[in-house]
């Protein structure tokens, strides 16, 4: 950092050269801006750039590799006080953006945490927002094309809840995902369990299941 402005790491990731790339958010620019910054394996800073046009907040909280040298970032873009949208975008290797795209509702969505299949693609795992309460929406899932970002599917899961994924993992090449999250059960208010879902290539789901642990208390 600058030393004066806030930084906030989100998430570091391995790089195809042995180093590691940091993304995050920060106020150096004057509002709060997404951030990447690309070391070598020691830890060194060989680079840092900053993403966001928006005068609201911009944040990156998932970095992952291209099948190339560059990075697929993921996180929120705000359009406006009382509204939030998914956020991605795709820098080359030196940090310049090739693309960035944000899209939802006229509510408020989550981050967008992603993660990059074996074909190349981003793939994000979060939820949509649907009413005016910012934690009630649907689980979501997409996939986005790795040169321009448009959509190759997205699907949601679930009914309206207080429903989040936080992030997917190819199960195999061509086999779909598993995505795990929070789901409040719709006649539990408050009550949160964990959720696994289990989606096929395309993002149809195969089977959701919830989960909780219980102890003597």
């Amino acid at each position: 950092g600058d030393g004066v402005s806030n930084w906030f790491g989100r998430q570091v990731n391995l790089t195809k050269d042995g180093g590691y790339v940091l993304c995050g958010e920060t106020a150096v620019t004057g509002g709060y801006d997404g951030f990447l910054v690309k070391t070598d394996s020691a830890g060194n800073e060989e680079w840092h750039r900053t993403y966001g046009d928006s005068p609201w907040f911009n944040g990156a909280v998932s970095v992952d590799t291209t099948a190339d040298d560059g990075y697929f970032v993921g996180g929120e873009h705000r359009t406006g006080s009382n509204n939030s949208d998914l956020w991605v975008f795709r820098v080359n290797g030196d940090g310049d953006t090739v693309w960035s795209r944000h899209w939802g509702t006229s509510f408020n969505e989550p981050n967008a945490h992603l993660t990059t299949l074996s074909n190349g693609n981003p793939i994000v795992a979060s939820a949509t927002g649907f009413v005016s309460n910012p934690y009630v929406g649907r689980m979501y899932q997409a996939e986005l094309d790795q040169y321009d970002g448009h959509f190759v599917w997205q699907r949601f899961y679930g009914p309206m809840a207080y429903a989040f994924l936080f992030v997917a993992k190819e199960v195999r090449p061509g086999m779909g995902t598993i995505a795990a999250g929070s789901y409040e059960e719709p006649d539990s208010v408050g009550y949160l369990k964990g959720v696994l879902l289990r989606t096929a290539l395309g993002g149809d789901s195969l089977w959701m299941r919830t989960y909780v642990y219980y102890d003597s208390l």
